[in-house]
């Protein structure tokens, strides 16, 4: 599965937390989550949803440009701006539903 961005990079298979399987992309670092995965990951650690002492340490986040497709099935991802002071987009397949962060994306959004 090739990278939406780097599309010569091949997705290596890594996780984003502990639990949490993602195919990331060893170039610029975004991450391809898949929708089963996360879920699963999601109901183990639904009650872990207090803040992170590090929050705001984070180095700033790179939007990628629009207009990626889904390494899953091609179709095109649906940039959806995040919101609650958090300034930049993460992109959704809404075929397969798999989410695309870039680097950093999720650190913020945790």
């Amino acid at each position: 599965m090739r990278c939406p961005i780097h599309e010569q990079e091949f997705l290596c298979r890594d996780e984003l937390s502990p639990g949490l399987s993602i195919l990331r992309c060893p170039e610029g670092g975004g991450a391809w989550v898949r929708p089963g995965a996360y879920w699963k990951w999601h109901e183990r650690h639904a009650d872990d949803a207090a803040p992170d002492a590090s929050a705001g340490t984070e180095p700033p986040i790179q939007d990628s440009p629009a207009g990626k497709r889904c390494p899953e099935d091609g179709a095109f991802l649906i940039r959806h701006d995040v919101g609650h002071g958090l300034d930049f987009h993460i992109d959704r397949c809404g075929h397969c539903g798999g989410i695309w962060l870039d680097a950093h994306e999720w650190e913020a959004l945790r």
